[in-house]
């Protein structure tokens, strides 16, 4: 049997939790689900406002989400390692999916048709 890595561990989280939790299936109440979890994991956090760690998980994924269309848009500024990891995690996630890595490259797709 295969490790579970921690980010099928925290997909397994999620999945119970939204059959738990009905509403955390809907988009507007995503923010609030995650603080649950997080709160969850992390008790001493209980302390903050909930409504200001709602607002708190709303920033991060803004900020994350900006991150990635930044090195989307200027992907010379990974360095050499970055880059294979990008590449390798990039093709296990197409092997996860059941596709064959490289053959969505428009460039392979003619050298198959030669």
């Amino acid at each position: 049997m295969r490790k579970k890595n921690k980010t099928q561990t925290t997909y397994d989280e999620v999945e119970k939790y939204c059959k738990l939790e009905y509403k955390a299936r809907y988009l507007k109440m995503r923010n609030r689900a995650v603080v649950n979890l997080i709160l969850f994991r992390f008790p001493e956090l209980q302390s903050i406002p909930k409504e200001r760690l709602i607002f708190f998980a709303k920033e991060v994924q803004t900020y994350a989400r900006a991150f990635r269309q930044v090195i989307q848009d200027h992907p010379e500024w990974l360095n050499e390692q970055e880059k294979y990891e990008k590449m390798i995690k990039e093709q296990q996630t197409q092997i996860d999916l059941g596709y064959t890595p490289g053959l969505n490259n428009i460039t392979n797709l003619k050298l198959l048709e030669l």
